[in-house]
């Protein structure tokens, strides 16, 4: 999550632990493509802060911009509706161009992760932008 003047930005990196496993989804520029591209990146590795350590030289840079941090947000609204239940199905996002994003479903609830551009956007439910539709693989 970014912290910035004291408050949450929820459109960051996303980390997600299943027991001592870890899923982090976060944004990087894709292989081969534009610039201006980014995808969404899965990886089995925990965030590291790249600060780390070095907090006091950079106090101030944090105050002015804000960092990154790792937050727990397993009582927060909308994620405390994912601990302790299983994944019921894992669905992609599509919009125009191609794959934008991911669906879990845990019962009747659901969390989209996206690509918002140039950080993960997530929400809830069916608060899906209307430039993402929801495709289910038909096997």
């Amino acid at each position: 999550m970014y912290w910035y003047e004291d408050k949450l930005d929820e459109d960051a990196d996303l980390q997600l632990w299943f027991g001592s496993e870890v899923v982090r989804l976060y944004l990087d520029r894709g292989s081969g493509s534009e610039d201006n591209d980014y995808v969404i990146v899965a990886a089995t590795s925990p965030w590291v802060d790249p600060f780390a350590g070095s907090e006091v030289e950079n106090e101030e840079y944090f105050r002015t911009h804000g960092r990154y941090k790792l937050i727990d947000v397993t009582s927060a609204p909308n994620y405390c509706e994912l601990v302790g239940k299983p994944i019921d199905d894992v669905l992609p996002l599509f919009n125009d161009i191609g794959v934008c994003g991911v669906r879990l479903e845990v019962g009747d609830f659901a969390a989209n992760i996206v690509d918002g551009g140039d950080e993960v956007a997530i929400t809830w439910g069916d608060d899906i932008s209307a430039w993402f539709t929801r495709h289910r693989q038909e096997s």
